[in-house]
């Protein structure tokens, strides 16, 4: 990931507050003194003053007028995914994301489903591939990324196929 931070070093827009879009790749901690998060778009890279956790909770209540914790705890319950769970943050847009790690670390990143994204390992870590031109390393295993992965795609499909209706709570 620390090419991610030198790219943003060089490129990224300070902004104080994002709100996840059909654009966005990734979100992860920026470790700057001024910012903290880095948001990875198609096109663009921001410094965020605002965590990663703080933005999948604004992205929740703005784009489909949910809380975090409500959207976190049917999903979890309902597919029985208590651990990492992953989000769908916007039904309409079709935007859905997965932690890393647990989203209270400090060291959480969330990867959002994109079709120009696939996973991948790299140095026995697990890594991300941006149209298979960028390569992201990333800092957990492998299987843990697939694991994280398959579960995000179980719930877009779930999701999107209509066989389920999501409910707001």
């Amino acid at each position: 990931m620390e090419n991610i931070r030198k790219q943003a070093e060089k490129e990224a827009t300070i902004i104080d507050t994002y709100i996840a879009n059909e654009n966005t790749y990734m979100l992860l901690p920026a470790r700057t003194h001024n910012s903290h998060s880095i948001a990875l778009e198609k096109k663009a890279i921001y410094y965020v003053k605002q965590t990663p956790l703080e933005i999948i909770k604004l992205s929740c209540e703005k784009l489909d007028w949910v809380t975090y914790e409500g959207r976190k705890l049917i999903i979890a319950e309902t597919l029985n995914l208590p651990y990492h769970t992953p989000l769908m943050l916007s039904q309409g847009k079709e935007i859905f994301a997965f932690p890393t790690i647990s989203p209270f670390h400090q060291e959480c990143c969330w990867i959002f489903q994109h079709a120009d994204i696939d996973i991948g390992k790299a140095f026995h870590k697990g890594a991300l591939f941006i149209n298979w031109e960028k390569k992201i390393h990333l800092d957990i295993s492998y299987h843990t990324l697939q694991v994280q992965f398959g579960k995000a795609f179980h719930l877009k499909n779930m999701l999107l196929s209509n066989k389920f209706h999501f409910k707001h709570y």
